[in-house]
């Protein structure tokens, strides 16, 4: 461990001050957020640094676009707002900024938080509607009639704030089909003026997802449409996706050299940083927090405010449960993923915050009254260099406070190579934009999977595309085909994939998921499975008639159902904003408060089986009658019942791997199906997998080893030992990936080991490697880039 001093930063004042009343006598807006106020560029770039008030200079620029068109001529059809935050936590708290900004300014928009929660408890308001909507047609009617909510005849306009997933999927047209033209329609139209936040949170695949909306927005003529991204640290790839739109951007960058004469004031105390290496702790920040649980404790008495943020959530219940030795529990909160809404906001008021990443992009520890810097002490580990520039600048905010010089401490839990990086620092004092320098060269980057957007990414806004055809007539169909070739050019200008070939492909999914998309599982026994998808094997049965390619036998009807429920399954993954892979969950007593703050909590069933000594029921109702708790409503979706024991220690925790009985194959046919694939060259899905327990003599509970075994899985699959194997190791070490290790046993009971990526990763991974895939493991030749197939 080595000590260093990170300078104060400061920021760039400006003499020029668009609103008073956020920004008072002695705290004038910063210079970028001046900037941003007077940005006319239909593309704004926001790149300043963590803690500079990114939020708050977007908010400025809705100020001036209402101020340039008059408060009273705001329309309801023109001029609403969109503000696209990545997490709910993050979302709740932009919609309560947002209120004050537009109270403080006088600003006649209504603010209106969009969550699935939210959207349910709109639902149950008086007077909402007087018919029992769905959720599409509720969020409809929410955008169409949001002034009737407030009852405030004064607002004029409406601000929402949504997550993306509720963006993504009015845009792709995924929500019922009664809903999906009119909330595709309020997206393209109702918005003029769109700030998308933490724009760096996003993956390869959600990135291409708002490149996608910009396009469409410029090829319809949405002139006077704005959007604003806010991003500390953006990455080179989107900088150059985003230059081919071929709009106007205006880039507000830290680096940009300004000729007027500025003043400064601080936005960032000074830190005393602490290193550590992984290496030289044997369970990282468990390891520190345990050594510095007293000093925790005395920090607290002595009035500071602290918090402790890491990537794992296990290792966050490890010290919250460590530290209650020392720290009265009343003391200590938790802002996690098992957290409910209320543990959530009862955290915030607690004097130390232990988070999961919820709280990495924009989230604020407030504490309104404090005079100095709201986090005096911070505990962190990261896996990749923008989780660590983000949780560090979590300590030391000073901007608009009274008091702005007295030090943070931060404990930091770094890589080996950070580490050493920063070791001849020790004792010294280090610039930020020095550190920062140092972290983006010896930590991974949070997103690397760039390669899905030449492939994947086409696929995937074709769907909106193709339903649009079906909402324009006949002679605006080749301005559609237009539009394909405009995407198609910016995300992958070699390919010579045509709108027909699309077209295709579009159907044969859309048609899978006509009979597929209320089925979840599938029974194992033929004739069960044959009976469960009987509508569509009909269908199929149909067609074949008209070719005279009738199968031959049951056997041939349930090969051909199998291969179809992979191509469906691996597809659906395409279409989902996150990971599609979402593993059962499970419903847990826990009146310890070793999971969460809730005595009954429902979680990841795989979570809990890795890290907690559990209790397990084989129904509901016995779990009921055992722990006499009330089961909550979504406890109709778990499949796994359990009363939580006590934390597992780290040396003690479950490592998961997945096995599965191909029984119908040899080795080679396999692998040639599942791990090869060169007849079809796209990912695929398993049927039949099941987890169990790698590190221990015990298996797993029956209930959770069997809960995927009825799925069909995307996976992405390399031998042991392959080239392939090598690179999916790569991405794995710079935290990209989590693959499974998987064993098959074959027909004639000979066994072998590989490892699998599943769900929508697995398309990202295959996209990333599949070259080095066909070349080096097969041996095969490569197909060119302008095949007709986009995976």
């Amino acid at each position: 461990m080595f000590s260093l001093t990170l300078a104060a930063q400061y920021e760039q004042v400006t003499g020029e001050n668009p609103s008073p009343a956020t920004f008072p006598e002695g705290r004038p807006p910063l210079l970028h957020q001046w900037r941003t106020y007077n940005a006319e560029e239909p593309l704004i770039i926001n790149t300043y640094n963590t803690g500079t008030g990114k939020t708050k200079a977007a908010f400025l620029r809705l100020l001036k676009r209402a101020r340039d068109i008059g408060f009273d001529k705001l329309s309801t059809s023109e001029d609403n707002a969109l503000l696209i935050a990545p997490t709910n936590e993050l979302l709740a708290q932009h919609k309560r900024d947002a209120e004050t900004f537009c109270t403080e300014n006088d600003l006649p928009y209504q603010v209106v938080a969009i969550s699935r929660a939210d959207l349910d408890d709109y639902k149950g308001e008086t007077h909402f509607s007087e018919a029992e909507l769905r959720r599409g047609a509720s969020l409809h009617y929410l955008i169409q009639n949001a002034r009737q909510l407030g009852g405030d005849s004064k607002k004029k306009a409406t601000l929402f704030v949504v997550n993306p997933d509720i963006f993504y999927y009015a845009v792709f047209f995924c929500y019922h089909k009664h809903d999906r033209i009119p909330l595709f329609q309020d997206m393209l139209t109702q918005f003029n003026f769109i700030i998308i936040d933490e724009f760096h949170y996003y993956n390869s695949k959600q990135f291409a997802n708002f490149l996608f909306f910009m396009s469409l927005s410029k090829h319809y003529g949405f002139t006077n449409r704005q959007f604003c991204l806010l991003t500390a640290t953006p990455d080179e790839r989107v900088k150059t996706y985003l230059k081919d739109l071929d709009l106007n951007i205006n880039w507000i960058m830290p680096d940009t050299q300004e000729t007027e004469q500025v003043k400064e004031v601080a936005a960032l105390a000074p830190v005393t940083l602490e290193v550590y290496s992984e290496q030289e702790l044997q369970d990282g920040i468990v390891t520190l927090a345990s050594e510095q649980r007293e000093q925790i404790a005395s920090w607290l008495h002595q009035g500071e405010d602290g918090a402790i943020i890491s990537s794992a959530l296990w290792r966050i219940s490890l010290i919250y449960n460590g530290l209650k030795q020392n720290v009265p529990a009343e003391m200590m909160g938790r802002i996690t993923g098992p957290e409910k809404r209320k543990g959530r906001t009862d955290a915030k008021g607690k004097r130390l915050i232990l988070a999961t990443p919820t709280v990495d992009i924009g989230y604020n520890f407030d504490r309104q009254d404090k005079p100095r810097q709201n986090i005096d002490f911070l505990l962190l580990d990261a896996r990749t260099s923008d989780e660590f520039i983000q949780r560090l600048g979590r300590a030391g905010r000073v901007l608009g406070k009274k008091q702005d010089k007295i030090p943070s401490r931060v404990l930091a839990v770094v890589n080996q190579k950070l580490y050493e990086a920063l070791q001849p620092y020790a004792g010294q004092v280090m610039s930020r934009t020095t550190l920062k320098a140092l972290t983006l060269d010896s930590m991974p980057s949070r997103h690397s999977l760039y390669n899905y957007i030449q492939s994947g990414s086409i696929a995937e806004v074709f769907l909106p595309i193709y339903r649009l055809e079906g909402m324009v007539s006949s002679a605006e169909k080749p301005d559609l085909e237009d539009l394909y070739n405009t995407v198609r050019h910016l995300f992958a200008p070699n390919a010579t994939v045509t709108y027909e070939q699309m077209k295709t492909k579009i159907r044969r999914f859309l048609r899978q998921d006509t009979y597929y998309s209320h089925m979840q599982t599938f029974p194992a026994e033929i004739e069960a499975c044959l009976s469960q998808c009987k509508e569509r094997l009909l269908a199929e049965q149909d067609y074949r008639k008209n070719r005279n390619t009738l199968w031959a036998n049951k056997r041939e009807v349930f090969q051909w159902l199998q291969k179809d429920l992979r191509e469906y399954f691996t597809e659906k993954a395409r279409f989902s904003f996150r990971e599609a892979f979402q593993p059962p969950p499970a419903l847990v007593s826990d009146p310890k408060g070793l999971l969460s703050s809730e005595d009954v909590a429902l979680y990841d069933a795989l979570h809990i089986a890795k890290n907690y000594h559990a209790h397990y029921h084989k129904t509901l109702k016995d779990w009921q009658q055992h722990t006499t708790s009330p089961a909550p409503q979504e406890a109709k979706d778990a499949l796994v019942f359990c009363d939580l024991l006590e934390l597992r220690q780290p040396d003690e925790r479950i490592q998961i791997g997945l096995k599965l009985f191909a029984g119908d194959y040899r080795k080679s046919e396999w692998e040639e199906h599942f791990v090869y694939r060169s007849a079809e060259y796209c990912p695929t899905a398993l049927y039949g997998i099941e987890a169990i327990a790698l590190n221990s003599s015990r298996a797993l509970d029956e209930m959770v080893q069997n809960m995927f075994k009825e799925r069909y899985i995307p996976v992405f699959i390399a031998a042991d030992p392959s080239r392939t194997l090598n690179e999916m190791r790569r991405l794995q070490r710079e935290g990209q990936i989590f693959p499974y290790e998987l064993h098959v046993t074959f027909g004639d009971l000979k066994s072998a080991k590989y490892y699998a990526v599943l769900g929508t990763t697995a398309l990202l991974v295959w996209a990333e490697i599949q070259r080095k895939y066909r070349i080096i493991d097969e041996g095969k030749g490569q197909k060119e880039d302008n095949d007709p197939i986009i995976c």
